[in-house]
């Protein structure tokens, strides 16, 4: 049994119980007629309020009632959870009237919590209020009492349960310890609601095909609750807007099936969202991608066991399914997901410094403030009292993890660099070559989520050791005199609430960084906001600073946990990227300031930045095509193929000055050799000058108040003095080449 589940008995023949629920609670905990929450174990099943300690509870109910009730308390110490108190004394002392009322108007006696369903438990609640207190009970009523009954119907619900857990309505696994989920399940505290799915026959179809592959580890918890939304919220409502009532879905496969997969498609594009941040947007490509998945896995699964889902789902009609079933949308017809925008996939220095100057906001006390700076102007802005989050977050800068991999360390995750057993028997062996550098000092190890068999230690410097350090000290002075006694966190970073037992790791986190955002307001060099809150780019982030640091890919590789170098080149693609979005920004103009008619795509394939190294010149850029060899030797500022921007603005200015002292030196020798001054006309002062000429036409651009960084110069050096004289006349604004070019060529 997990530490977290809930306690159950053992089922029997004819079924489980009150008594059986009663027989789990320790027969000298159990109450009599009242209840003393301020008693073990219950006073640490409630939250303590100064105001109102509610520590008398009077139990005069019906006998089952009041063994699930009991039940269901001691189930919460089990579990590490707690409840409202006033709400527990609320419903006790409402459940007595309901069950007077209900036999005075000709219902039956309640014999258990699952007797009436939710809605009607608080409507007789509310009458039940009004009568004990002569008034309407308050407009909060029902929102304070629908959570209570909704959780202990829920525990009920289980204990009783004694079909096969799949076939249950609702899928619990931080409290139903029969459902498969691992030992770290960054998702082990969701729930899946089947009671909403319609119609009957898909409903029973997705918790056995679900509950199958959950079975067989062919998917995780973590993927149940998306393929669950999408036959809940698009295929079921579909097939009963179109009056479909069968799981052949049409009534001849052969020529109907693809009529239908088209419809169903055209149907999803006319949907809205209906919650999150995009609710009432159409739905993304992503959303209509993953339902025709979700319904091509379903359906090819069911044409392979069909006749076992006629048998265990007890519908024969599933044996007519047939090969045409097996794929609604071949693969070329499934939505592609494509990010709607160009922002990209990491954070640079400059913007992730700047998060990194703010992140002390979200530690800092919720009644504390600080004055910063957004958009030039000074904001006083309060804190978010979560350190925790801002302890996090720091981590996944470091270490480039996953925010899970994170968030579900271990409560002391740091060991040596080499283990004791190597070090005993070789002490001599070197280092792994990912840990040899001085600048790493420990080992973390993680939780690896997502790969089995992937690697889950990585060296980490001393930045990493002092915050967990922080982190462990924090815990130990904050939340370990919250616990329970004897409570052992399972994890470093620890959920505040429901969690008296430290076996639930930190969640919310988004949450905070989204309020993090909303206060700081920052933007990037483009105008645009900062994007820190989705934090799976600071793993590419982590993993572009080390390519461009020139690591190997196998160490990045082994770093990053994965088991391919396939799956690292993802990131080195997200480098050459990187590369390739700052060269397209660079605005080409010629020797009179003007627009340069050279698309830039085209210029990009010439260079090859990753490959074509000998374009890539110590001042500039080399736009000579590709067949075509240079005859022109060093002289390429007076080249019309020679290109260069603002990086190279220092070199540029170096050989500037240079040449101007060469020039300088060689007059003086040839004065003092022949006695008579160099003349204008002299053929190597002649090209000595028309450099400089260049190099004052390219550096003017470069550090005009019109131009920017992005500022290339093409060719400045063409034409001698009436380049010179036509860069002196008025120029033309230059724009940023982001859309497609003026001048027809391709974008």
């Amino acid at each position: 049994m997990k530490s977290a589940a809930l306690p159950l008995p053992e089922h029997k023949q004819g079924g489980v119980t009150d008594h059986d629920l009663w027989e789990l609670v320790p027969e000298h905990v159990r109450p009599g007629t009242t209840l003393d929450m301020l008693a073990w174990p219950w006073n640490e099943v409630i939250y303590h309020y100064p105001s109102r300690t509610h520590q008398h509870v009077a139990l005069d109910v019906p006998d089952p009632i009041r063994h699930e009730f009991i039940w269901w308390l001691w189930s919460l110490h089990v579990t590490g959870e707690r409840v409202s108190p006033s709400a527990v004394s609320t419903w006790m002392h409402s459940i007595a009237h309901i069950s007077t009322s209900r036999v005075q108007r000709g219902h039956p006696p309640i014999t258990s919590f699952l007797d009436l369903d939710l809605d009607t438990w608080i409507t007789e609640a509310r009458s039940a209020f009004t009568a004990r207190h002569q008034r309407l009970p308050g407009a909060r009523f029902s929102q304070n009492h629908l959570q209570i009954m909704r959780r202990l119907r829920r525990a009920v619900g289980i204990a009783y349960h004694e079909q096969a857990w799949w076939q249950a309505e609702l899928w619990d696994p931080l409290h139903d310890s029969r459902i498969p989920a691992r030992r770290h399940e960054p998702r082990g505290h969701a729930t899946v609601d089947w009671s909403t799915v319609e119609p009957d026959w898909l409903r029973a179809a997705g918790q056995w095909w679900l509950g199958t592959l959950l079975n067989a580890d062919r998917i995780r918890w973590g993927s149940v609750g998306r393929y669950r939304t999408s036959l809940c919220a698009h295929l079921g409502p579909f097939l009963i807007e179109r009056g479909i009532d069968s799981p052949v879905l049409v009534t001849d496969p052969a020529t109907m099936l693809r009529p239908f997969a088209n419809d169903f498609l055209g149907w999803l594009r006319t949907r809205r969202a209906a919650n999150g941040p995009n609710k009432g947007q159409p739905l993304s490509n992503k959303t209509i991608s993953l339902t025709q998945t979700a319904v091509n896995s379903m359906y090819a699964f069911f044409v392979e066991h069909r006749d076992e889902a006629a048998f265990v789902l007890g519908d024969p009609r599933w044996r007519e399914l047939t090969e045409r079933h097996l794929v609604m949308w071949p693969r070329g017809e499934t939505i592609s997901v494509v990010r709607s925008d160009d922002a990209p996939e990491y954070l640079d220095d400059e913007d992730l410094s700047r998060v990194a100057a703010h992140l002390d906001l979200i530690g800092l006390p919720v009644k504390e403030s600080r004055t910063i700076v957004v958009d030039g102007q000074d904001k006083t802005v309060f804190g978010l009292g979560d350190p925790q989050v801002m302890r996090a977050y720091l981590l996944l800068i470091l270490t480039g993890r996953r925010v899970n991999e994170i968030l579900m360390l271990d409560p002391d995750p740091l060991c040596p660099l080499l283990t004791a057993p190597d070090r005993q028997s070789d002490p001599k062996k070197p280092e792994p070559e990912d840990s040899a550098s001085e600048f790493f000092v420990a080992r973390l190890r993680y939780q690896q989520t997502k790969i089995d068999g992937a690697p889950n230690t990585i060296p980490v410097e001393q930045a990493v050791v002092n915050i967990i350090r922080e982190q462990q000290d924090w815990v130990r002075d904050t939340i370990l005199p919250t616990l329970t006694v004897g409570a052992e966190p399972k994890y470093l970073f620890l959920a505040r609430k429901g969690n008296q037992r430290g076996q639930r790791p930190l969640g919310g986190i988004r949450q905070r960084l989204t309020d993090l955002a909303a206060l700081i307001e920052l933007r990037d060099k483009h105008g645009r906001p900062v994007d820190f809150q989705r934090t799976h780019r600071l793993r590419h982030t982590k993993a572009t600073q080390m390519l461009n640091a020139g690591t190997p890919l196998h160490v990045v590789q082994r770093y990053l946990g994965h088991v391919s170098p396939e799956m690292t080149l993802r990131y080195a693609k997200t480098l050459a990227r990187t590369h390739e979005e700052e060269f397209l920004r660079l605005t080409l103009i010629g020797t009179d300031g003007r627009d340069h008619d050279v698309d830039q795509h085209a210029l990009l394939d010439v260079l090859q930045l990753d490959q074509r190294t000998d374009r890539i010149l110590p001042n500039g850029y080399c736009l000579l095509p590709r067949p075509k060899t240079c005859e022109r030797g060093n002289a390429c500022l007076t080249c019309g193929e020679f290109a260069t921007n603002a990086t190279y603005l220092t070199e540029l200015e170096d050989q500037r000055d240079s040449t101007l002292n060469l020039i300088e030196t060689r007059r003086t020798q040839h004065f003092q050799r022949t006695g008579k001054h160099m003349t204008d006309d002299n053929m190597w002062l002649t090209a000595r000058r028309s450099e400089v000429s260049a190099l004052n036409l390219i550096i003017a651009n470069l550090t005009s108040p019109d131009g920017d960084e992005s500022t290339t110069v093409q060719g400045a050096g063409v034409g001698g003095r009436d380049a010179v004289r036509r860069a002196s006349q008025p120029r033309t604004p230059v724009d940023l080449p982001l859309g497609p070019s003026r001048k027809g060529h391709r974008p």
